[in-house]
């Protein structure tokens, strides 16, 4: 008898779990066919995020007055913040429901950006104004591909990527969460020698082959929140630290940590300062803002490039390098291999691209006086100079910088709203 309820009781569950996983697969191929995606989550921090009809991480249009156009990478997406906190959705508020703001932002390169201009130029949108956020990086490819080919596993804009930034939720997943996830990861991390040590894994300890690369950011990102570097670096900070002492923190216990990890996961050696692949890129970061540009064009008639302001200063340095997710996973390009750089090596690559592309918007807009620029990372940086001045506002940049940084190159929800305050005055400042 005792048998049979318990026989029952695995039949009535396994029923349910089927029926949910078949509406799971059918949710899933109804959203390859369309544009609908109301749902995607976050493949670090769990946060699951509202995206509108056509899959961008933006509210749903309802009449304002004007409508504008953000295209960039997961800095302007909004990695791992709250959908009310991302910068786009702050700077609506501001302007009291008269605009409305469609994030067309998505992780990624150039190419994506391109793609998901030329996506909107398709659709034969029409917006009062474009906002591109400059963060270009070098790319290879000449001739632009459509969105199907950059997001191959998904019709979305939100890709469903397991292992990037953001992924779609089958419903049986997430109901058996996380003990799916970690069987999941801990498969992959077997095959990369999760039990063993790193050199059984790769061939060569200092470099990770192209093919190699998404099993080594699986097992990273597993080993790194299982064994919670990140979080042993936090709870050993107190109150009053000296900056000092926070860096000898970050080494002793975040990078003993890290060491830890990646050997497990296959790297002995990090690569602990400038890239030459890294440098003198100016004037191609010029030429695919150009691209951009061009296609923007096709949208509206008044275009804004707007900078990013990176968490790399000296006093909130060692709290934005400590992180579980993304950014310890900076690689170099070396022929056909990657390289694995350090986190201060990475910290100092993102600061010299931000620079270079710095230096191309100005080139360029002495071509196309026309165009505005908003240089948030320069204002951060005045905001920082200005501690001694009780009466600034924005003193605490200077006085507690880390907190507007969920890591070195994204914002917190300090720094979405800090940035679309600024977005807000600059806006105000160069309209007619």
């Amino acid at each position: 008898m005792k048998l049979r309820r318990f026989l029952s009781a695995v039949f009535v569950i396994l029923s349910f779990l089927l029926v949910f996983e078949a509406i799971a697969r059918l949710s899933a191929h109804l959203r390859q066919v369309t544009q609908l995606f109301p749902l995607s989550e976050n493949g670090f921090s769990k946060l699951s995020v509202l995206t509108d009809e056509h899959g961008t991480r933006s509210s749903i249009y309802r009449g304002q007055a004007q409508r504008w156009a953000v295209f960039g990478t997961s800095y302007t997406q909004g990695n791992g913040i709250t959908q009310s906190r991302v910068w786009t959705n702050h700077l609506e508020r501001l302007y009291r429901g008269k605009v409305h703001i469609k994030n067309y932002s998505h992780p990624g390169s150039f190419e994506l950006q391109q793609a998901l201009l030329r996506t909107a130029v398709r659709r034969k949108e029409r917006y009062d104004k474009v906002i591109i956020s400059v963060a270009q990086i070098t790319y290879t490819s000449s001739k632009p591909r459509p969105l199907a080919q950059l997001l191959p596993e998904t019709g979305k804009f939100l890709s469903a990527h397991p292992y990037r930034a953001w992924q779609s939720g089958e419903i049986l997943t997430q109901i058996l969460s996380p003990a799916i996830e970690t069987l999941r990861f801990r498969a992959r991390s077997f095959r990369l020698g999760d039990l063993a040590f790193g050199d059984s894994s790769l061939d060569s300890h200092d470099y990770i082959d192209f093919e190699t690369y998404p099993d080594f950011e699986a097992c990273y990102i597993a080993q790194m929140n299982r064994r919670k570097c990140a979080g042993q670096f936090r709870t050993a900070l107190t109150s009053g630290m000296s900056n000092a002492q926070a860096w000898a923190l970050y080494e002793s216990k975040f990078l003993t940590c890290q060491a830890t990890v990646d050997a497990r996961c296959g790297i002995a050696k990090r690569l602990d300062g400038f890239h030459p692949n890294y440098v003198g890129h100016a004037t191609q970061y010029r030429h695919q803002l150009e691209l951009l540009i061009k296609e923007a064009r096709k949208l509206s008639d008044n275009i804004y490039l707007i900078s990013r302001v990176l968490g790399t200063d000296e006093s909130a340095l060692p709290y934005t390098l400590a992180t579980d997710f993304g950014t310890s996973l900076y690689t170099a390009k070396t022929g056909m291999k990657l390289v694995a750089l350090s986190t201060k090596a990475g910290a100092a690559m993102e600061e010299l691209r931000n620079q270079e592309n710095t230096d191309a918007v100005l080139s360029i807009i002495t071509q196309q006086p026309d165009l505005k620029f908003l240089d948030f990372a320069t204002w951060f940086k005045t905001q920082r100079a200005s501690a001694n001045h009780p009466k600034n506002p924005y003193r605490e940049i200077a006085l507690f910088p880390a907190v507007y940084f969920t890591d070195f190159a994204h914002l917190s929800e300090q720094g979405n709203q800090v940035m679309a305050e600024f977005v807000f005055r600059e806006i105000q400042e160069k309209t007619p």
